[in-house]
């Protein structure tokens, strides 16, 4: 059943791909050749310029706020600039350095409790009771 659906589909087709293509011939060269280069502007009049330097174009320049720049040659030297090293008047003030000293121990000794605090066990409650040293002890009784 899908064997023959897939036939159908193709005969179908088939004439599609062998029929002529529409419209004029198209000269495949000349679409395929790119546009041709715009020619540099011009040297300007003038001298040319001395040994280490070299002569640029600056291209027109329009700003953002609409004020407008011809384009123009400009010099260019190809010695680097001077060093410039930008160095405070007067030094900035430092804070102080901080020591990595141990602390020093407390000097107060920690005060201990009189009576040891007990917690009440179970154990505790099933011993006999210690005698008293409130009362003293009378001998044969």
């Amino acid at each position: 059943m899908t064997y023959q659906r897939f036939l159908l589909i193709g005969i179908l087709c088939l004439p599609s791909c062998v029929t002529p293509l529409q419209g004029p011939e198209i000269d495949l060269v000349a679409v395929a050749t790119p546009p041709p280069i715009p020619e540099p502007p011009r040297l300007a009049p003038g001298p040319t310029p001395k040994a280490g330097s070299f002569r640029a174009w600056i291209p027109r320049q329009i700003q953002p706020n609409g004020d407008e720049s011809e384009g123009h040659w400009a010099t260019i030297s190809l010695t680097p600039p001077a060093a410039e090293v930008m160095e405070p008047a007067k030094p900035m003030p430092r804070s102080p350095k901080a020591s990595v000293s141990a602390k020093p121990k407390p000097t107060a000794v920690p005060q201990t409790p009189t009576e040891p605090f007990t917690t009440p066990s179970a154990s505790n409650s099933l011993r006999t009771p210690a005698a008293s040293t409130s009362r003293p002890f009378v001998g044969g009784q």
